[in-house]
C-alpha cells in the first residue's frame, strides 16, 4: 500500500515574494520519510495588492451607488410614508457612514413581499429564502402522506375527496425577528394549498422585534393566523402544550385537534 505524502506547517523564519521554498527541517532529525517542511511563504507583490485594493474600491463604490438608488426610488415611491419628512440627503449621509439601506428605508424584500424593518431585527437575507423552500417542501411531503393514507383508509368510497380538507397545520418559527421566515411561509403556503388551513406562532425574547413581526403580519393581512409570543427557549415545552391544545377561537371546530406543528 502506498502513502500520501504529509505537509506539516511550521513558523516561517524568511519571506520571499515571489517563490514558496520547501526544504527538510533541520529541527526534526527523526522527521518521517516523505514528511516536507514549509519554512517560508508567499506574499502578494506590492503591484498584486494595489489592484485588489482598486477591486474593492471599485465593488464598493458600485454597491454605494446601487443603495443610493434605491433611496432615491423610494423617496419618490409610494413606499415612502414618512412624506417630505424623508430627508434624503440625511439619510445619504447615514448611509456613507455604515447604515445600511434597509433600515434607512425601513423596507426589506423577501420572497417577493415587502417587510418593515428596523434596527430591532435582522435585515431579511437572500441566502434565507431557501429555509421557505424548504418549509413547503415538508409540507408538501407531509400532505402528500395524509393524502394516499386518507385515499387508502376510504378507498371504496365514491365521495372521497382527493384534497386535504380541513387539515391544519402549525408554523412556530423560534426567534422570528422581523417575522419574514414566518409569513412568506404561510402566504406562499395559502397560494399553494388553499384547502388547508395554516396558523403560525412567532416566538422571541425582544419585545420590539415582536412588535415589528406583529406590523408585518399586519400589513399582509396574517394576523388572524398568527400570533407572536414572548418566550425564550426555555419556554418552548409550554408554547407546544399551548399549541397542541388549540386554544385560539380561530381553529374552533376545525378538527384542530389533530393538527401538525412544524
Amino acid at each position: 500500500a502506498t502513502t500520501e505524502p504529509v505537509v506539516a506547517v511550521v513558523p516561517a523564519v524568511s519571506v520571499t515574494t515571489d517563490t514558496v521554498a520547501t526544504h527538510k527541517s533541520s529541527h526534526c532529525p527523526t522527521q518521517p520519510k516523505g514528511v516536507t517542511t514549509i519554512r517560508e511563504f508567499a506574499l502578494p507583490t506590492p503591484l498584486k495588492f494595489s489592484k485588489l485594493l482598486q477591486k474593492e474600491q471599485m465593488m464598493y463604490e458600485a454597491a454605494m451607488k446601487r443603495d443610493k438608488d434605491k433611496l432615491l426610488q423610494y423617496a419618490t415611491s409610494a413606499k415612502n410614508t414618512d412624506g417630505k419628512d424623508f430627508n434624503l440627503e440625511d439619510k445619504y449621509r447615514q448611509l456613507d457612514e455604515g447604515c445600511p439601506v434597509e433600515y434607512l428605508m425601513n423596507s426589506a424584500e423577501f420572497c417577493g413581499y415587502d417587510f418593515y424593518v428596523n434596527n430591532a431585527v435582522m435585515i431579511p437575507r437572500k441566502s434565507s429564502e431557501t429555509l421557505v423552500h424548504e418549509v413547503l417542501c415538508q409540507v408538501s411531503h407531509k400532505l402528500k402522506l395524509k393524502q394516499e393514507s386518507g385515499c387508502s383508509d376510504h378507498e371504496t368510497s365514491d365521495h372521497t375527496s382527493s384534497s386535504p380538507a380541513h387539515q391544519v397545520i402549525s408554523l412556530v418559527d423560534v426567534g422570528v425577528g422581523s417575522g419574514c421566515l414566518l409569513l412568506s411561509s404561510i402566504l406562499l403556503l395559502q397560494k399553494k394549498f388553499p384547502g388547508v388551513i395554516f396558523r403560525g406562532v412567532g416566538v422571541d425574547i425582544c419585545p420590539k422585534a415582536l412588535d415589528v413581526a406583529s406590523k408585518n403580519a399586519s400589513d399582509l393581512g396574517l394576523s388572524a393566523c398568527v400570533r407572536f409570543e414572548l418566550h425564550g427557549l426555555q419556554d418552548l415545552d409550554t408554547l407546544m402544550s399551548v399549541l397542541r391544545g388549540c386554544d385560539s377561537e380561530a381553529t374552533a371546530g376545525k378538527g384542530c385537534g389533530d393538527d401538525d406543528i412544524l
